[in-house]
């Protein structure tokens, strides 16, 4: 996979182009979900990409799970965040807020989210781009509440929004964590639908806007439209259904 950053012209904005055997794909955000590790179960991180729609002014755009790894320890997940950063140009990752000693770990860290000093060093950083690739780690939304989370992602895989494609769909499959259903919530969500969960709430919650003339007017309604349909308040929901 060959993953590499163009500026959008008179959007100024930037595209993530990736390019594979398959074709290329261009993208308009890339983003991330971290689920920490619960023991017996393992923490996972996920990659969701927003493709480019095919017209301007377009809110939502298809999400597909690009990528996912699963690690029992901390720093292991953290080393696993910090490649897929790379080697997909991520720019945001939204995680659960209630282990704040974690999010600490994860704001603060060399390589991810800051670059302390000169690191083209391949053996830390295998898909090291440059010092200008770092991520922001964010609260994700709902995060105490793993019914909406299943339910976006069933919702979303239903309506054809969200896409999983070839091999990573059969790994999953194979793994039990599809189909999804809310039986999983008896024995817990597995942690690859809980970091999915997180970053597609991400995406539910901030649509794109174009970076020009306008943008606070149209961020300020489409607040107030989750505001009216959702109640959502000071940032968070308190009922998030998809319909």
């Amino acid at each position: 996979m060959n993953t590499t950053i163009e500026t959008m012209g008179h959007r100024q904005s930037q595209k993530v182009i990736l390019r594979s055997a398959q074709g290329q794909r261009d993208f308009r955000r890339i983003w991330g979900g971290i689920a920490w590790p619960e023991f017996p179960k393992p923490g996972a991180v996920c990659i969701v990409g927003e493709l480019m729609p095919d017209k301007e002014n377009v809110k939502f755009g298809k999400l597909i799970l690009l990528d996912r790894e699963q690690e029992e320890g901390i720093e292991d997940l953290l080393k696993k965040t910090t490649n897929l950063k790379d080697q997909y140009c991520a720019k945001s990752f939204y995680a659960d807020p209630s282990n704040q000693e974690w999010m600490a770990t994860f704001k603060k860290a060399d390589g991810l989210t800051h670059y302390e000093e000169g690191h083209d060093d391949k053996t830390f950083f295998p898909y090291f781009k440059g010092e200008w690739l770092t991520a922001f780690i964010a609260e994700a939304p709902q995060a105490n509440n793993p019914e909406f989370g299943l339910q976006i992602i069933s919702d979303w895989l239903k309506g054809g929004r969200l896409l999983v494609e070839g091999r990573l769909r059969e790994i999953l499959v194979a793994d039990g964590v599809f189909p999804v259903t809310k039986d999983m919530l008896k024995e817990g969500t597995p942690p690859v639908l809980r970091a999915l969960g997180f970053v597609l709430a991400a995406y539910f919650q901030k649509p794109f806007v174009e970076r020009k003339a306008g943008v606070q007017q149209a961020t300020a309604n489409w607040a107030n439209y989750i505001r009216q349909k959702y109640g959502w308040d000071d940032g968070q929901y308190r009922e998030m259904i998809v319909s």
